[in-house]
């Protein structure tokens, strides 16, 4: 007898025939298939009035048999690339206006089903916002307007904050509008974030920030602004304003630190010891609360590293009444504005050769006095001196 197959209503293979000599009857169901998963869609949006556009559908579990549903109507123009990806055209007829289209791509049985929609969007382009003036808001400040520029903003745009307020704004033109900032927003500080939005589905810029907050506080001059590495302890006069009674000061980005004194110009404020040891840049930033204006810009502390004053050629010289005397230095960390001191209370201008050596020319006061002298070399900055060396000028015989 032959085989027979018949298909019943359930999908179900009937079968009748010999196996291994003897007459069976058997069923067989075909596996079913999954159900396809929709992801992204790209393009997602075309302007009313486009001429045919072909979308690309990326997801899970696309078959040969698979297809792209618009708005609920299958599309003859469907294109199955791999299990992974799908093509439709959208027909101009669906884009002669602003709305949105359905999209959902559908697989038959047995098995498959239609996956979750994905809208593409038939609506002028988003908006896109490049800055917002002011930028920032005295808490209290009445009547303030908000200067938005961009591109694409059109005439029933209208402006959102914190995605829960909007405000229609008065469009300039497609590439500035105004909008009056609410009352209740400019009195509570915080820092908000406003959108544009066209008309249309899904048609938000991206946010722009803006603040209500009082200005920053701002640094006029650090002083000193260069201080030698190895100071045990130091407290550093930071000028300026915006400062107020609870300003605390950051060094290097780290917490900030408590003042020891405020006044409406000026901080004094100890530096961090772990900032003390090694030579190095530090910013100095103030920091106030949110309210008060947050943190300034930095200015920065130089920690040097000392000049170290290793020899004197000659260190002893006989007293001489005439000619001149030249020292030579020799050293570590000498720079272009080093000078040299004697007895710590006279001040000679040297020639630097380089960072570890100098000539000096003593002055006519020293050398033809005989007796015994420490000598320094003092580079720029605040007590930024080197250990001393001792030179003597010995009595004429």
């Amino acid at each position: 007898m032959q085989d027979a197959l018949a298909l019943n209503d359930s999908g179900v293979i009937l079968g009748s025939g010999f196996l291994n000599g003897q007459y069976r009857t058997y069923l067989m169901k075909p596996i079913a298939a999954p159900a396809p998963q929709a992801a992204g869609l790209t393009p997602d949006r075309a302007a009313p009035g486009s001429s045919d556009v072909t979308l690309t559908i990326t997801g899970t579990n696309f078959d040969n048999d698979s297809f792209v549903s618009l708005n609920g109507v299958a599309q003859p123009s469907s294109q199955y690339v791999s299990a992974t990806q799908m093509t439709v055209t959208v027909p101009a007829a669906l884009m002669a206006h602003v709305g949105i289209v359905a999209v959902k791509v559908v697989t038959p049985a047995p098995g498959g089903g239609s996956s979750g929609a994905l809208y593409f969007n038939v609506a002028a382009p988003r908006a896109a916002i490049t800055s917002v003036t002011p930028d920032r808001v005295d808490p209290g400040a009445a009547n303030v307007k908000l200067t938005f520029t961009g591109t694409n903003f059109d005439p029933g745009a209208v402006v959102t904050i914190n995605d829960s307020y909007t405000v229609t704004p008065t469009v300039l033109s497609s590439s500035k509008l105004t909008v009056a900032l609410p009352q209740n927003i400019a009195n509570t500080s915080g820092s908000y974030f406003a959108r544009v939005v066209n008309p249309g589905w899904n048609n938000a810029s991206a946010p722009v920030r803006f603040l209500v907050a009082k200005a920053p506080p701002v640094i006029a001059s650090l002083n000193p602004n260069r201080i030698p590495a190895g100071l045990a302890s130091f407290s550093l006069y930071v000028y300026g304003a915006g400062f107020t009674g609870a300003s605390q000061v950051s060094f290097n980005g780290g917490a900030p630190v408590t003042p020891t004194s405020i006044l409406p110009g000026r901080i004094v404020v100890p530096v961090p010891s772990a900032l003390l040891a090694a030579s190095g840049n530090i910013p100095v930033r103030v920091v106030n609360s949110f309210a008060d204006g947050g943190t300034s810009a930095p200015s920065v502390l130089s920690i040097a590293a000392r000049p170290i004053l290793t020899s004197i050629t000659p260190n002893k010289v006989p007293a001489s009444g005439a000619g001149e005397v030249t020292i030579t230095f020799t050293g570590a960390h000498f720079e272009p504005g080093s000078v040299v001191t004697i007895n710590d209370n006279i001040t000679v201008t040297p020639t630097v050769l380089s960072a570890t050596k100098l000539t000096a020319v003593l002055p006519t006061g020293v050398a033809s006095v005989a007796g015994a002298y420490f000598v320094r070399v003092v580079n720029p900055g605040y007590a930024n001196f080197s250990n001393p060396q001792r030179l003597t000028v010995s009595a004429a015989p």
